[in-house]
């Protein structure tokens, strides 16, 4: 299929199918444990995006996965969606603010976004 596509078309899919990969090995340990959904302890999950805050793969998609797996919003899990509205160096400041409110883990969208969490949140060592 992609091989009826223009260069600059394949190289945008193969980008879309990276970013959706990231964001899906993100999220996996919360699916996991959505499985066994904990009423004791709300997961709190950040949200960042340099875009919309309901657009693109962090939107309603993004929910129902979680649902799906057992998740209650508001219950067991607690979106906080922080947005750049278009402006990248705001994302910085969005990562710091969601640190400071302790979140259990930082879902990002866009590279932008995604090295800027890197850069303040080292990856744990287990």
């Amino acid at each position: 299929m992609s091989a009826h596509l223009p260069p600059s078309a394949r190289g945008r899919n193969l980008l879309l199918i990276l970013r959706r990969t990231i964001l899906a090995v993100a999220a996996v340990p919360l699916l996991q444990a959505g499985a066994v959904a904990q009423s004791a302890k709300a997961h709190r999950v950040g949200l960042v995006s340099v875009g919309a805050p309901n657009a693109g793969d962090l939107g309603t998609d993004l929910i129902g996965d979680f649902s799906r797996r057992g998740y209650v919003v508001d219950r067991d899990i607690v979106f906080d969606r922080r947005a750049a509205d278009g402006v990248p160096a705001r994302v910085p400041g969005l990562i710091e603010a969601l640190v400071a409110e302790h979140v259990d883990v930082i879902i990002t969208q866009g590279y932008t976004a995604a090295i800027a969490a890197k850069e303040r949140l080292p990856l744990r060592q287990s």
